[in-house]
């Protein structure tokens, strides 16, 4: 039996093992650069760093090699929660999962990185927020804008917009920042798509201004799948590609906080929706996806007000879930939905208040 007194040494031994382990974890996890990244992540990429209006943090955005800001319509997507756009929206260059490079020629389209996410460095509160993702939005927004020589003054009409004004996509909690940017500014937009938005009417999040998790803390493989909830309707080799890619571009978990200023985006019960966004906007979810069922997506086409009589479509993919844009069997159509929306002209032949399965 120990004495008390080599009891205590062997758990102070212990403690101190236990805390060069975690120093040595915690160490090792090194967050990517545009110096130490994999080149392959970039094939086919232009970066740019967009100062942010509100700070001067350097925002990172990425076009297509190929983009030429004086004849084709600019597109910006918005990745959610947990992934870089690297992984969400370039995943295997030229192969049909990635979907940056399979816009038509008439399309410009940017991706960006919110503060913390692939190769945005976090600011010094180590952070995320949702009303700095919209001020960052907003400053790419009118980068693009400038880049490709658009008049904003043309955009307070639904029914006379610049063609060269960017649109905007978000995905899943990008959604919800999406929505709340076109809400507060749309003076830069064209048009405004919602993929997979996680918006709820009856949720209120708590005010909090601390984060859920700790820093440094590392993203894993079974999270990177956590999207892809229908049996079979993934490829394993994309898959394998995304987890990958994810946990190469994002080895550290963002540590998001504030979630409470995404209560500004229901109405309030009291009154009418006082939105007075007139931008045209396209919402689109798929049947089986489990945190944005069609049923929230019928409240938030009821939510978004009737866009000054500009066009609102909502359109759920059949035997699709969260992903439906990385998904063997509904990327096509994902697309397709998409970009006949961005294409049509200034009246949505698809029809202002239509709702459609495809």
């Amino acid at each position: 039996m120990l004495s008390p007194s080599l009891l205590r040494l062997s758990l102070l031994l212990l403690l101190l093992i236990h805390s060069s382990i975690t120093f040595s974890l915690r160490s090792s996890v090194v967050r990517p650069t545009l110096n130490t990244i994999d080149p392959e992540i970039l094939e086919g990429l232009d970066t740019h760093i967009v100062p942010s209006s509100l700070d001067e943090h350097p925002i990172t955005v990425y076009s297509l090699k190929a983009n030429d800001p004086t004849s084709q319509s600019p597109l910006l997507l918005l990745h959610g929660r947990t992934w870089s756009s690297l992984s969400v929206y370039h995943l295997n260059p030229s192969t049909p999962t990635d979907l940056l490079s399979t816009f038509p020629s008439t399309c410009s389209p940017y991706m960006m990185d919110f503060r913390g996410f692939g190769l945005t460095p976090p600011d010094s509160t180590n952070t995320v927020t949702p009303m700095t993702c919209v001020e960052d939005c907003i400053s790419v927004l009118k980068w693009i804008a400038k880049r490709h020589n658009a008049n904003p003054n043309v955009s307070m009409n639904s029914n006379c917009r610049d063609p060269f004004l960017p649109s905007l996509i978000g995905w899943s909690q990008g959604a919800l920042i999406a929505q709340m940017v076109s809400q507060s500014n749309s003076k830069y937009l064209n048009k405004l798509v919602l993929f997979g938005s996680i918006y709820n009417r009856t949720l209120t999040y708590p005010e909090s201004y601390e984060p859920e998790i700790p820093l440094d803390f590392r993203n894993t493989k079974e999270a990177s799948l956590e999207d892809f909830t229908i049996e079979g309707s993934v490829l394993p080799s994309t898959a394998k590609a995304f987890s990958e890619a994810a946990l190469t571009v994002d080895p550290i978990k963002a540590r998001w906080t504030n979630l409470h200023e995404f209560n500004t985006l229901p109405p309030s019960p009291d009154q009418t929706y006082r939105i007075t966004d007139t931008t045209p906007v396209l919402l689109i979810t798929g049947s089986h996806d489990p945190y944005s069922s069609p049923r929230t997506q019928i409240e938030l086409f009821e939510d978004l007000g009737d866009r000054g009589g500009g066009d609102k479509v909502l359109v759920v993919i059949a035997g699709s879930d969260h992903a439906s844009h990385l998904l063997e069997g509904s990327r096509g159509r994902w697309r397709k939905a998409v970009m006949g929306f961005l294409e049509f002209g200034d009246t949505c032949s698809l029809g202002n208040g239509d709702g459609y399965t495809i």
